[in-house]
């Protein structure tokens, strides 16, 4: 996870962990022209007076802080009252991936949280400004409680309604790797993992099987999506051979799963910190001719013929409220000019006999 801290020391200031979205461009958040930019629906980690290990620095332990956030348009500057437009949420910056660092449940009371040792709060982006830019505000007291003397610090947030753009890209049959321009015919042929294979004289031969993969990835704004996500999908098998889907982390074998597949919906959904995702086609190879024994597939998202489906999470508390990638963005949901994959069979070589 990339991480910002700002480049004053260990003073007061305050940091930020970008969690669903991955990027930071180059502004640093210290001013107002220089405000980050981030995404609606996005979560992200601000945390102050903490080392580089997320301890609190010293002198900083144990005071008292009021986490608060404002619109700023020009001389304008407005208190954010309610949760309308961001939410607070539960944030453990020593957490190893997002749902640690995330591990949900809302939090604030009228825009506002406030705690002894509260060095650090999550935040998730609901909606844009009407005008100008959000700011971050911490102000720490110098003791337990807010009886004590304060200071203030602000970061500089300009929030964007970034398109969804979900991206589903097959990957080469030979080796599973990234296709550089358009799929051909040939990137997406290949024989099956049995050719060259010993067929046994006697008993039975483990034909062992095939896999295909296809690419999924997530973005919002230009940006990797780091919260949950997931599509539908349409699986065309005119082979008749019986296909496993499964979404897992990478194309090498025994990858982990990063989601769940509900064949019966024909629904796939990733889980949060992986931005991007195989599908994963898995078949038992067939010996044969190749009119009889070839095996063709092709997989799409469901929506190629109407409205997307590909969706994110952006729910923060105990609900789930899905919004879905725009119409626009829909072109490259699929395999670019419809090419499925052609896995050519091994021939049913019968056995050899002598005169």
């Amino acid at each position: 996870m990339k991480k910002l801290l700002l480049s004053i020391g260990l003073c007061f200031c305050i940091m930020i962990s970008t969690q669903a979205v991955m990027a930071l461009g180059t502004d640093d958040g210290l001013t107002i022209v220089n405000a980050t930019d981030h995404s609606v629906g996005s979560f992200h980690g601000f945390k102050v007076n903490l080392t580089g290990t997320n301890d609190p620095i010293a002198g900083h332990a144990d005071t008292y802080y009021t986490w608060r956030v404002f619109t700023v348009d020009g001389p304008t500057v407005t208190q954010l009252t309610d949760f309308t437009k961001f939410q607070f949420v539960n944030y453990n910056p020593k957490g190893a991936d997002f749902a640690a660092k995330f591990p949900g449940g809302n939090i604030g009371v009228a825009g506002v949280y406030a705690a002894q040792s509260k060095h650090s709060i999550g935040i998730q982006w609901l909606d844009a400004p009407a005008a100008g830019v959000y700011a971050v505000e911490v102000q720490e007291y110098n003791g337990a409680d807010a009886t004590f003397c304060s200071a203030r610090r602000r970061f500089y947030v300009s929030v964007s309604n970034g398109d969804i753009d979900f991206i589903l890209a097959a990957q080469k049959a030979s080796d599973y790797s990234d296709i550089s321009g358009d799929p051909t015919a040939a990137l997406m042929t290949n024989c099956n993992t049995f050719t060259g294979g010993l067929i046994a004289n006697a008993g039975a031969t483990d034909l062992s099987s095939s896999t295909v993969y296809y690419k999924a990835n997530m973005k919002i704004g230009n940006q990797a999506w780091n919260g949950k996500w997931g599509f539908d999908y349409n699986l065309t098998n005119s082979s008749g051979v019986t296909v496993n889907v499964d979404i897992v982390a990478n194309t090498t074998d025994g990858a982990a799963s990063v989601g769940a597949v509900n064949t019966t919906d024909k629904k796939i959904t990733v889980n949060a910190s992986t931005p991007i995702a195989y599908v994963k086609l898995t078949f038992t190879n067939r010996l044969g001719t190749p009119a009889a024994a070839d095996v063709t597939l092709n997989f799409k998202e469901k929506g190629d013929t109407g409205n997307t489906t590909a969706f994110i999470v952006t729910g923060s508390g105990t609900g789930e409220e899905n919004q879905f990638e725009p119409d626009a963005n829909k072109a490259n949901n699929l395999v670019k000019d419809d090419i499925p994959f052609l896995i050519k069979a091994s021939p049913d070589t019968q056995a050899i006999s002598v005169d």
